[in-house]
């Protein structure tokens, strides 16, 4: 008798940044012109492209990423991290005498956190990188992208996957000075509730102000929107106009660093593997909540195993 096939591995492309984080424990953040004694200092790999990407791959996807290193040594580790986690480099150019991108996060012990990202060489990440890597995009499953780095490449991927049917989620964040990226490109956005508020000059705090800031950016042209609200969980605006609130799934918070990327990756590969939108939020639950009761970003990452236990649980 013969086998039943195996699910077929869905093909993801990320577009993004890649980062070496600095992390400073603290006990609370600092607030302006203070000073404190921080507990550590760790460095870890990150960016929010490369967390989507790591997290993409930990979950089950086959991993390509777009982006920029430089030729520092940094640059040499955050590439082996990519490969070592199964994710394809070779759509990510060495940029001559230019360091790789560095972001300062600093970590409360509620596991809150600031951050600040020099972009080094994310900063050169240009429209040509995706003409280059186009069919790479069109033959995915699956894009994922941020605006972690210039955002007109970032437009011309979402371009090219709305070109070749190809399912895009773009995560708005973080929030630049001017949002350049057209939101009906994308077959889902998802943001935070500041980013939210930032985009639609609403507050968002809870599931209503959530709905109404969802409701402008569907306004706007987004066609799918999911606002994560932390502990809250998350409110999603369907394509029919149908609301949905998933509750987030209780875990001791440590550290918050690289929690929206594991649930974008889970969110995005779950659409695509079939899931209705608040099922695939549920399952973007999951991965967010265990990213955010593990320290570090790329570290803190679930594995398919680990999400799916949660799930059953």
């Amino acid at each position: 008798m013969s086998q039943p096939a195996l699910p077929k591995r869905k093909i993801v492309t990320v577009v993004g940044s890649i980062n070496l984080d600095l992390v400073l424990r603290v006990r609370e953040l600092p607030k302006p012109g203070q000073t404190i004694l921080g507990n550590e200092l760790e460095r870890v790999p990150g960016g929010k492209g490369a967390n989507q990407a790591v997290a993409a791959a930990r979950l089950g996807g086959v991993v390509r990423m777009i982006g920029r290193l430089g030729d520092d040594p940094p640059s040499i580790l955050l590439r082996q991290q990519l490969e070592a986690n199964g994710v394809d480099t070779g759509d990510i150019p060495e940029t001559n005498g230019v360091t790789s991108g560095t972001a300062v996060i600093a970590v409360e012990e509620g596991g809150q956190n600031t951050i600040i990202v020099v972009p080094g060489a994310n900063g050169y990440l240009a429209v040509e990188d995706i003409r280059r890597s186009e069919r790479g995009i069109a033959t995915s499953d699956l894009l994922l992208v941020q605006l972690e780095t210039p955002q007109q490449p970032i437009q011309a991927a979402l371009q090219v996957a709305r070109e070749n049917k190809v399912f895009s989620v773009l995560n708005a964040a973080p929030i630049p000075g001017a949002l350049e990226v057209d939101l009906s490109l994308a077959d889902l956005l998802c943001v935070n509730e500041s980013e939210a508020a930032h985009l639609t000059g609403l507050p968002v705090a809870d599931e209503a102000t959530a709905r109404r800031a969802a409701e402008q950016l569907r306004a706007r042209g987004a066609k799918r929107v999911v606002i994560t609200l932390g502990a809250q969980g998350a409110v999603g605006l369907d394509l029919d106009g149908t609301f949905h609130t998933v509750a987030a799934f209780p875990v001791e918070a440590v550290d918050a660093t690289a929690a929206g990327d594991a649930f974008v990756a889970a969110l995005g590969l779950a659409l695509v593997q079939g899931s209705i939108l608040p099922e695939a939020i549920r399952v973007g639950n999951a991965a967010g909540g265990l990213a955010a009761s593990r320290a570090g970003a790329q570290p803190s990452l679930p594995t398919r195993e680990e999400m799916e236990k949660l799930l059953a649980g």
